[in-house]
């Protein structure tokens, strides 16, 4: 009788797929339980007052929340930090007004800056009420928050500031509606961040990145092996991000602190495209100064003049809801709104600003056009395929940032699926809401 035996063999590539497969399912399975334990929002109680449930659903804090301020800092600290490092890099080449210039924009930031963050502290020690409120858990405004800022530090205080404020709404655990107090406290020191933010982005950043390219235009070569020219292009990369990036905290920090305004999540289509908005106008904007200055340097002081005139004319028919009509703050809020207006469109009007912004666009764009097609055909020792570059690239970072523009209000504005279930939330060109200061209820 013959007996059928069966021969039972290991496939190595078997028990190769099969150990990815696990590894892989348990990698997976960290990455979740880490998101979930970084996501975790506190806190959790169900508050009974309908505006303490309303705020406490704006102000949660997640481990996220917890980072935030430590990220701030650090970019805060790298961004000063990298900004020396190219001034001390023109220096060691024998470039030292270019390092003057590049220090002068760094200190011009840091001066102003945290000379508006020392009058908001000011501000804060006037409001009884909101330093009653500080005081309870040691967050009220110290002589030595004044020091840091003497040192041009006062980021880091704040920072700091908002951390430990994390830190006691996560520690919430029972309903009272005086929690709506701490909410509100810390939605309004993340506006007052982010306010410092928005004005680093346009008194550093802006400026930074038209210096550097100028610089780079003028010296008519970039040496990719060398270290130098490469760190300033990362420098310039740098800029351009944390000027959209702070323009965005800025627009969050709007919506988060205005009750009747929907949220603009930070990760999600919507900041995106608005972050690409930013970027890419701004990429716009600058190449065609820095291109327009390498031909003639006497003329684009002109051509800045001009745009100062239209962006004050713009800006002269738009309400201020910052301060008083005729007043000395109205008037020199205007003046800051007009220079801003050089690199990008920032109304004064929180409601309703399509009706300036396209004809600022329409000019902008007109305004870029000549400039770079005036440097195309007249500037001298300039290679024609880099020419044809810079053309190329002029109008197509202006397309990418009016289409982000289009998309960001066309389809993933955050009021677009309230507005399809009938809420009547006007759109906003620029999502300036009304500028409104922490108002106690104690």
């Amino acid at each position: 009788m013959q007996v059928n035996t069966m021969v039972v063999t290991n496939d190595p590539d078997q028990d190769s797929v099969e150990l990815n497969e696990s590894q892989g399912c348990v990698m997976t399975n960290y990455c979740c339980r880490l998101y979930r334990y970084i996501a975790d929002e506190r806190p959790d109680i169900a508050e009974e007052d309908g505006d303490t449930k309303l705020w406490k659903e704006r102000a949660k804090c997640s481990r996220f929340s917890l980072l935030y301020p430590l990220f701030a800092a650090l970019l805060f600290l790298a961004d000063v930090g990298m900004d020396c490092e190219i001034a001390a890099t023109h220096f060691k080449r024998g470039d030292r007004n270019w390092a003057a210039y590049t220090l002068g924009v760094v200190v011009f930031s840091l001066v102003f800056t945290d000379c508006l963050s020392a009058i908001f502290y000011l501000e804060d020690q006037r409001d009884l009420h909101k330093t009653e409120w500080l005081t309870r858990n040691n967050l009220q405004v110290k002589p030595w928050f004044y020091a840091f800022h003497f040192i041009f530090c006062g980021r880091l205080v704040r920072c700091f500031q908002i951390f430990k404020t994390v830190r006691v709404i996560r520690g919430i655990q029972q309903q009272d509606p005086d929690n709506k107090q701490w909410y509100r406290l810390y939605i309004s020191m993340l506006h007052d961040l982010s306010i410092t933010g928005v004005v680093e982005a346009f008194t550093e950043e802006a400026p930074q990145v038209a210096l550097q390219l100028y610089i780079l235009v003028q010296r008519g070569t970039l040496d990719w092996t060398s270290f130098a020219d490469v760190f300033v292009a990362i420098n310039i990369l740098k800029s351009l991000a944390l000027f959209s990036f702070s323009v965005l905290g800025f627009c969050r920090a709007l919506r988060l602190q205005d009750e009747n305004s929907h949220l603009l999540e930070l990760f999600s289509f919507a900041s995106l495209f608005h972050f690409a908005w930013r970027l890419f106008m701004l990429v716009a904007r600058t190449l065609a100064l820095v291109l327009f200055a390498s031909w003639c340097k006497q003329l684009v002081f002109i051509v800045v003049g001009v745009h100062l005139l239209f962006s004050y004319l713009i800006l002269r028919s738009q309400p201020d809801n910052y301060f008083e009509e005729g007043s000395l703050e109205d008037r020199l809020l205007r003046c800051a709104f007009t220079f801003v207006n050089v690199f990008c469109f920032f109304p004064l009007a929180g409601k309703r600003t399509r009706n300036w912004g396209i004809p600022y666009y329409l000019v902008t764009f007109i305004e870029n056009s000549i400039m770079v097609l005036l440097w195309y055909f007249f500037s001298i020792n300039v290679d024609q395929v880099f020419k044809m570059i810079m053309l190329i690239t002029e109008w197509g970072t202006f397309l990418l940032g009016l289409m982000s523009l289009l998309l960001y209000y066309g389809v993933f504005h955050p009021s677009l699926k309230y507005r399809n279930n009938g809420d009547d939330e006007e759109i906003d060109a620029n999502d300036l809401i009304s500028f409104k200061q922490y108002e106690s209820n104690v």
